[in-house]
């Protein structure tokens, strides 16, 4: 007889994000023994994360407006089922065009993931707990992009890249089945009837600029981290000569301050903080780091010539910015939708098709700017940040202090 179906638990909202965002950076230091393997461009290799981003970002609207008619489960479980697919077609790939396949499925069912998180979060916390809630599932969020480079690198530098691919699947396979042996449907009564198509969805977040400048707070700062996924392992591989191992190791330490940052945030809460004065500092730390790793590099100050050193220097800005990243992203994305319960699937389903769409646009010019030196990084990076300062000191801002 099968157990009584629960709520979920806020480790398995968690999950719902973390085993796509593991996917999405896992391979990332096999990106140079991939060009070889494939025999493909290295931009080529890199125009897997921008695809992956364009596909992730349009069914996401989908599946908005899916959880909103068809209730919570059954899109967690079909999604799932999706993913473990296009898992599986990575692993069994031999050539770029199958990878290509294999990536474009794992987008459509993970693209489901923040969508889940944030309606069932909605649905199943109120009031400052959601606000704390948030904060947990961003700082956990924030370790997913630590564990993928580390579990990647070794993987790929003992066994091969292939099994990245397989071994994500296990793991998605055994939470889809405790997905459908204990979680229990959350959607509420009064959503039933409430939910609208994706377009009428897009309208009301064009119109609501407060929606569209978190959007822009979030993939501001994203894009600029889907930039360093994706030029990371040449400008660290290629460039500066660590072996794939390494070169997890060090994003793993990098990208843990996602979480550190996120950990920071909820206790700024817990110590009566705004949400105002979080952003703030955390969008001029971010803006600090970008500039400094962009001038250090145009000053020639940071060079292979002086690896250990620029390395050193490279690692301690990258950390300042996946700090901000932690802060910034779990603010922006727990205020967004909060005028919009009702219909919290489809407004988070366009939500977070608009922040991936706005950090599609920075990892795609990476893709374009690579020319294997160590230019194009830190300019995406300022890019990034400037587009973050921007939005925050001319739209965001404004708009959070007259709601608080």
């Amino acid at each position: 007889m099968r157990k009584q179906l629960l709520p979920p638990t806020l480790f398995a909202i968690v999950m719902y994000v973390w085993l796509p965002r593991v996917s999405e950076t896992a391979y990332l230091p096999a990106l140079p023994n991939m060009v070889l393997d494939f025999q493909a461009s290295a931009n080529l290799l890199e125009l897997t994360i921008t695809i992956y981003l364009v596909v992730f970002s349009i069914t996401t609207l989908f599946w908005g407006y899916l959880t909103d008619r068809f209730g919570r489960r059954p899109i967690l479980l079909v999604s799932l089922f999706i993913f473990i697919l296009g898992c599986i077609v990575c692993w069994w790939s031999h050539s770029i065009e199958y990878f290509f396949l294999g990536r474009i499925l794992q987008a459509c069912g993970a693209s489901a993931g923040p969508v889940l998180s944030q309606s069932t979060a909605r649905d199943c916390f109120h009031g400052a707990a959601r606000n704390k809630a948030y904060s947990t599932v961003g700082m956990w969020m924030g370790l997913a992009p630590a564990i993928g480079p580390f579990f990647g690198g070794f993987i790929d530098q003992y066994w091969g890249w292939t099994h990245i691919f397989s071994l994500i699947a296990l793991a998605s396979f055994v939470f889809l089945l405790y997905v459908y042996l204990r979680i229990a449907e959350t959607r509420p009564l009064a959503a039933k009837g409430a939910h609208i198509t994706p377009w009428r969805a897009y309208k009301i977040l064009l119109i609501d600029k407060r929606l569209v400048g978190m959007g822009l707070l979030v993939g501001a700062p994203l894009g600029g981290g889907l930039a360093f996924s994706a030029e990371g392992p040449f400008y660290y591989i290629q460039i500066y000569g660590l072996d794939t191992a390494t070169y997890g190791v060090i994003v793993a330490s990098l990208t843990f301050f996602l979480a550190v940052g996120s950990f920071l945030s909820r206790s700024m809460h817990s110590k009566q903080f705004t949400t105002e004065t979080i952003i703030n500092i955390a969008t001029k730390l971010n803006i600090a780091a970008s500039c400094i790793l962009l001038t250090l590099t145009l000053l020639h100050v940071l060079t292979p010539a002086q690896a250990w050193l620029s390395l050193i220097i490279v690692s301690m800005l990258m950390m300042a910015i996946f700090l901000s990243m932690g802060m910034i992203i779990p603010n922006a994305i727990a205020s967004a939708t909060e005028n919009y319960p009702h219909i919290a699937g489809a407004i988070s389903s366009v939500f977070t098709s608009f922040f991936y769409l706005c950090a599609m646009v920075f990892s795609g010019t990476m893709s374009l700017l690579h020319n294997g030196t160590i230019y194009p990084l830190p300019i995406v990076i300022a890019l990034s940040a400037l587009v973050l300062y921007m939005t925050n000191r001319y739209c965001v801002q404004p708009k959070i202090s007259s709601i608080e």
